[in-house]
């Protein structure tokens, strides 16, 4: 886009060039725009070349936007080599050096640890019977629970097969 003030009217128009950013492009407008005076351009080598060529008495000037980012690279460029990349501070006062980890190791509260109760049995039901839970729905009459459940009934073993140890 391609921002300009006519001469006498002082009106701002903006007009759309192109949707490349190349320098034929630019040339082919600005020789129907002759009367350009000021070109506030962003940084694209192409426009300066293309404006110098044409309109060799015309001011370029960086947009705003251009001119912040311009201004913002150069103090990033600045503060990266003067400010260190880490600082240190420790009550209050900024550090020479990394201060030294200290490894402090929690005790444990033997009253706190004794009132906790870790109780793993099943759960059971008035019966007491063990109750099973199952969070997982089951599509029984899908092909991949029918294969898992033949694959379980041929590694199931019986349990009263098994000799106790006494």
């Amino acid at each position: 886009m391609i921002s300009y003030i006519e001469q006498y009217t002082f009106n701002v128009v903006q007009e759309w060039i192109a949707y490349r950013r190349d320098e034929l492009t630019l040339k082919e407008w600005l020789k129907n725009h002759k009367k350009v005076r000021l070109v506030a351009r962003d940084r694209a080598s192409a426009y300066a070349s293309a404006i110098n060529e044409i309109l060799p008495e015309c001011v370029q000037v960086a947009d705003r936007f251009h001119l912040l980012q311009n201004l913002l690279d150069k103090l990033k460029e600045i503060f990266k080599n003067e400010i260190p990349s880490e600082i240190f501070i420790e009550y209050g006062k900024v550090l020479d050096k990394k201060p030294e980890k200290v490894w402090v190791e929690k005790k444990t509260d033997k009253k706190q640890l004794s009132q906790l109760n870790y109780d793993n049995t099943p759960p059971v039901n008035s019966d007491g019977i063990v109750t099973v839970f199952d969070s997982k729905r089951k599509k029984l009459d899908s092909e991949q629970y029918k294969e898992h459940a033949e694959s379980r009934k041929k590694t199931k073993f019986n349990l009263s097969n098994i000799k106790k140890m006494g």
